[in-house]
């Protein structure tokens, strides 16, 4: 009726509805492997409908396949996230400063923070350090955590892990052991970590980069991930 009202034809109107009988815009749109939102509209006012489309678009990026890192972000990702620290010195002066909680991603990082009496919230290792074997002992007590995550990817099952781990923050520390490679544990680390959470993390042959979560990093981390989403 509504269609007929608008003065569509019928062959139009016949088009739509089997497009809508058939779901076919929502299998175009998971054809295109990205994440996709259905919102039911059914006896809901614009306003309402309006609302819960500007909750989606305003939520953190939720990765729901595993994404590969192309050539061309490769890049960007060398780029620091926060405040590089050649002198080891200077970063442990930093962070002590720091009142938010305190995420450390890599084996030496995590053992250098810890050897030097600071215990992270969360450490995030893999057991290598540039790709060879970690063989130093990293004391850390806490929630002990896996996930797989192959070199080069960011997986589901990383991303999800992470995000569980940081919801337990305030109960219990965390330590998630990666199969494969933590490098881009950071990722997911800075969009689900709450403001002023500080994450370490080491670059190579130049030091350590210390982020303080705030706005402008997550939307800088949020853009980077939907870029690579864009990519696959």
């Amino acid at each position: 009726k509504r269609q007929v009202y608008k003065g569509f034809g019928e062959n139009k109107i016949m088009e739509n509805l089997d497009a809508e009988r058939l779901n076919v815009i929502r299998d175009e749109a998971l054809s295109r492997g990205r994440n996709v939102f259905e919102v039911n509209t059914t006896y809901r006012a614009a306003d309402e409908t309006a609302l819960e489309i500007q909750s989606i678009i305003n939520k953190d990026t939720f990765l729901a396949i595993d994404l590969t890192v192309p050539e061309e972000m490769k890049l960007e990702l060398r780029k620091p996230i926060g405040k590089v620290f050649e002198d080891g010195r200077k970063a442990l002066d930093f962070i002590r400063k720091r009142k938010g909680r305190l995420v450390s991603v890599g084996d030496a990082c995590s053992y250098f923070l810890v050897s030097h009496e600071i215990t992270p919230d969360m450490i995030i290792i893999d057991g290598k350090e540039k790709r060879r074997k970690f063989t130093k002992n990293i004391v850390y007590t806490g929630k002990v955590r896996s996930a797989k995550n192959p070199r080069g990817r960011i997986t589901v099952d990383l991303w999800r892990t992470v995000e569980d781990a940081i919801k337990h923050l305030g109960k219990e520390k965390q330590k998630i052991v990666v199969d494969g490679e933590e490098d881009l544990a950071v990722l997911p680390v800075c969009m689900h970590c709450t403001e002023g959470t500080v994450v370490v993390y080491g670059q190579w042959d130049i030091g350590l980069v210390v982020a303080v979560m705030n706005k402008s990093t997550r939307e800088r981390i949020k853009a980077i991930i939907e870029n690579i989403m864009f990519m696959q």
